[in-house]
């Protein structure tokens, strides 16, 4: 016979209720004498019960748990290994650290919005992870060695955009130098520059002073390029 988990909790709940009965004795007010009184309350806990209906109960509630449990196990390894395309995208992440949707959709012949549902679900199950530099979204395995400090070496040389890194290269390398100058200096058009310079300001690590009408940048003390992280982790 198999009971559903709404059984479960029904046995449960009657179990645990207090148990009424048709007879009570209790003290009369005035004389303290005992006196009887038909179809009065008797309340009793659960500890009040006969031992054998206490096991009977905290072993249904066990079983339950035990149900519940089992049944999210399953769905959890039904969703994640058994998946040949998630597994073959899992497999070239590992092998191309800091991989996109794109390479993975072209090297995989995978419709895009395909990898994207399981590159999420590789995420969910804590498998990947996502690191968002600019408008690129770089991917990669989850490991250990991810957290090391030696990000510039581990994370960055994967990363399809450094330009981050480069503007604030340039700032630390000429204290004092203009938006139009960091343009010019690395032939990029000056909302790119004003975009990479709002992100340093961000992560507190730039300072501007105001000369007339231009704004000149400086890396504040301690913020090398080399030790700074220019990506955020996608949550």
């Amino acid at each position: 016979m198999k009971f559903s988990p709404t059984v479960f909790l029904f046995f449960i709940f009657i179990s645990m209720s207090p148990c009424y009965g048709d007879y009570s004795i209790g003290f009369h007010e005035e004389n303290n004498e005992i006196t009887d009184s038909e179809g009065a309350e008797i309340n009793l806990s659960f500890w009040d019960l006969p031992l054998k209906l206490q096991i009977v109960t905290i072993s249904v509630i066990i079983l339950a748990l035990g149900w519940k449990i089992s049944a999210l196990l399953l769905a959890s390894i039904k969703k994640y290994p058994r998946n040949k395309n998630r597994l073959d995208i899992l497999e070239f992440i590992g092998n191309n650290p800091g991989a996109t949707v794109n390479q993975i959709k072209k090297d995989r012949g995978i419709n895009r919005g395909t990898v994207r549902y399981h590159v999420n679900v590789l995420k969910e199950a804590g498998k990947i992870i996502l690191f968002q530099n600019g408008k690129n979204i770089s991917i990669f395995k989850n490991e250990r060695k991810l957290w090391s400090k030696k990000h510039q070496t581990i994370i960055e040389p994967y990363m399809k955009s450094t330009t981050c890194k480069e503007v604030c290269k340039t700032i630390y390398e000429n204290p004092g130098i203009t938006n139009a100058e960091l343009s010019r200096k690395m032939k990029v058009s000056k909302a790119t520059i004003s975009l990479h310079t709002k992100t340093l300001e961000n992560m507190n690590c730039l300072k501007l002073k105001l000369n007339g009408r231009f704004k000149n940048y400086y890396i504040i003390e301690n913020c090398h390029p080399d030790y700074l992280p220019f990506y955020e982790k996608i949550h």
